[in-house]
């Protein structure tokens, strides 16, 4: 009797243990992951000493970008139904980058320096699914400005609706929003005394 309501159990909790694919369900489709570097080696691999993960972000088609820093700051795609990091190029005159990288409703990546005058530039993916992998490759970015003179921009947020993003900037803390409609920058008070370094 013992032996049999064990088999029974043994047979059983598999199936009660087992996900189904609703619970898995998530902003990301479930693929796999790779842990290598920032590429596929030899010839299209983000470099060693550029290739610092500073921020990351969710487009709304699903594409998560990120930005490193280094000697030279890339932008990177990784399009979750391939599964793999692509390179998009080297972002020209940028080596820091923070917390500074989100995009828009209409799918243009937007990030900002973290070095002193740093400046906010916008990115406009076209048909980067398609296109071969850009490692040294300039990348082709529209400069928005400079939020604050004198500060890098440690930190963005965006909110889609009203197409405006929010920052932060570093050392001082000064925080300012930008209006993608109207490429306006409206800035406030300093935020607080905390330091922001990164």
């Amino acid at each position: 009797m013992k032996k049999t309501y064990l088999i029974l159990l043994l047979a059983v909790l598999p199936v009660m243990a087992q996900r189904t694919i609703q619970y898995d369900r998530s902003l990301v489709s479930q693929v796999r992951i790779d842990l290598r570097d920032l590429g596929y080696p030899p010839v299209d691999v983000i470099p060693s000493d550029e290739c610092a993960i500073r921020a990351l972000t969710v487009a709304p088609s699903g594409a998560v970008y990120g930005i490193t820093s280094g000697k030279r700051a890339h932008l990177f795609v990784l399009f979750p139904r391939h599964g793999y990091v692509k390179p998009l190029g080297v972002i020209p005159g940028v080596s820091t980058v923070y917390r500074a990288l989100v995009v828009a409703q209409d799918g243009s990546v937007i990030f900002g320096s973290g070095s002193p005058g740093g400046h906010l530039y916008q990115y406009a993916p076209k048909g980067d699914e398609s296109k071969p992998i850009q490692v040294d490759a300039p990348l082709e970015v529209k400069d928005l400005g400079v939020p604050v003179a004198g500060e890098g921009v440690f930190a963005l947020a965006i909110n889609r609706m009203f197409q405006v993003i929010y920052g932060v900037t570093t050392p001082n803390g000064h925080f300012f929003s930008y209006d993608i409609k109207q490429a306006r920058f409206t800035f406030n008070v300093i935020v607080s005394e905390m330091i922001f370094r990164g």
